[in-house]
């Protein structure tokens, strides 16, 4: 698998645009299913008051034409607060070194899911995912964290 080009710039663009969310940031998490590679994964804050829909999240991403299949978030991190510099940047390290291995929510689109469905990240996948990772010789993802 080739590693993903990482431009986040114009995939945040198009996330800006959901009225739902109040801040995006997309980042590279490590490809649970090959030895090399990377998968989407997005942190966001939705605006207040408002909860976390996944079916309409992902019928909003489905509607977007300038958004490329491989830029569809494979992770959703779904966080009250995420860390910023004092410019209002999201500060992506810790959250990459994290990935999925955080205490906030998050959901995912399992590889084999029919569609565009993001369903909830058990600990058991959590679980699964390092065995991935591990079985790749890739280190486990919050290992520095826990």
């Amino acid at each position: 698998s080739s590693d993903l080009n990482f431009a986040a710039g114009p995939v945040e663009s198009v996330l800006s645009r959901n009225p739902e969310l109040s801040i995006v940031a997309i980042y590279p998490v490590p490809d649970t299913a090959s030895g090399a590679g990377d998968q989407v994964m997005l942190a966001l804050e939705v605006v207040p008051g408002r909860p976390f829909d996944p079916d309409a999240f992902a019928a909003w991403l489905d509607a977007q034409p300038d958004l490329g299949p491989k830029w569809l978030p494979r992770y959703v991190r779904v966080s009250a607060s995420l860390p910023q510099t004092a410019t209002g940047k999201v500060t992506k390290v810790g959250l990459r070194a994290e990935a999925w291995a955080c205490d906030d929510p998050v959901w995912w689109r399992p590889l084999d899911s029919d569609g565009l469905r993001f369903v909830p990240l058990t600990d058991a996948d959590r679980a699964a995912l390092n065995a991935g990772l591990r079985a790749n010789g890739r280190p486990p993802v919050g290992t520095a964290s826990s």
